[in-house]
């Protein structure tokens, strides 16, 4: 009865998350003629401040600057960023600086980015959301490759802004985060992996948070985040996120130890001898990740 009562009060969070689908409204698309210079100058920007987002004061220009280019176009590329940026401004600036609250609208935004994202680029999700009045979960599965990177980064900001609103909130969207990631597996190359491990980091993650009556499932969860490890060794999110989540629950201190010791002593500048294409893309992340990893093993006499 207990459990019955939780979803209850979850499903009547659900409608806080979004910021409704006023994009959705039959309209033309943004005419971007005469404005073509002005939107490549602002991706260019854009593209500057994000190279160096180890800095919060150059991520949020960028941030800024794609926020502009969306004002002017309907760029999949674009909103596909900023569901991206306003991700990695609150996961790794935000939470250190006590902004729960601008923590869950930031969450928000890249919610809202990455949903306009799957409707402009695939006509396909376009006409289902229209079927199922908005529906993201039902109307995932029509999705092709090229809407992969706009799902992935819904999930993400779905699953970090329900654990931020509540264990109720978790448990409400847990069927749409298992239909988004389920698409985005299908349409994953299982080798290479989007994102350096990112499927199976998710599963992993996804597996360890959810209690065992819903599906939680710590065998599955240790062998997710293995599989993640495989395709991307050096991606230490997947070590912090192991740590934080399956360590604790399995209450397994020396492993929560070792694995934020391994992410203190990684060097990021390594990355480079991976290739610079992953450097660029990663390097300010996993700097980033080492702030958890200390913050992280600071607790850990709180948290064993």
């Amino acid at each position: 009865m207990r459990h019955q009562l939780v979803l209850l009060a979850a499903f009547g969070l659900l409608a806080s998350c979004s910021g409704g689908h006023a994009f959705m409204k039959a309209r033309a698309a943004k005419d971007t003629s005469g404005k073509e210079d002005q939107i490549t100058q602002l991706k260019e920007k854009a593209a500057t401040h994000w190279s160096n987002r180890h800095d919060v004061e150059e991520l949020k220009p960028a941030i800024a600057a794609w926020e502009q280019v969306t004002s002017l176009s309907d760029d999949t590329e674009a909103l596909t960023h900023l569901a991206r940026a306003n991700y990695f401004l609150s996961d790794a600036y935000m939470r250190f600086q006590g902004e729960g609250e601008g923590m869950l609208e930031t969450y928000q935004k890249g919610l809202k980015a990455a949903e306009q994202a799957l409707f402009f680029s695939s006509p396909a999700f376009r006409a289902k959301m229209k079927e199922t009045d908005g529906n993201v979960g039902e109307s995932i599965a029509v999705i092709g490759k090229e809407s992969l990177p706009a799902a992935y980064w819904y999930a993400t900001n779905l699953g970090k802004w329900a654990r931020k609103k509540g264990f109720a909130v978790v448990l409400g969207q847990k069927s749409t985060i298992e239909a988004i990631m389920t698409r985005v597996e299908s349409l994953d190359d299982p080798k290479n992996g989007f994102f350096h491990g990112a499927v199976p980091r998710y599963w992993g993650s996804f597996y360890s948070i959810a209690p065992a009556f819903a599906g939680g499932d710590m065998d599955k969860s240790a062998e997710y985040f293995k599989k993640s490890l495989e395709i991307a060794p050096f991606n230490m999110t997947t070590v912090v996120l192991r740590a934080d989540l399956l360590h604790t629950k399995m209450d397994d201190k020396e492993s929560y130890e070792k694995s934020l010791k391994q992410v203190l002593d990684f060097n990021v500048e390594s990355l480079k001898e991976v290739s610079e294409a992953v450097y660029a893309d990663l390097a300010p992340e996993l700097a980033r990740e080492k702030v958890k990893a200390k913050a992280l093993l600071e607790e850990s006499e709180e948290r064993f």
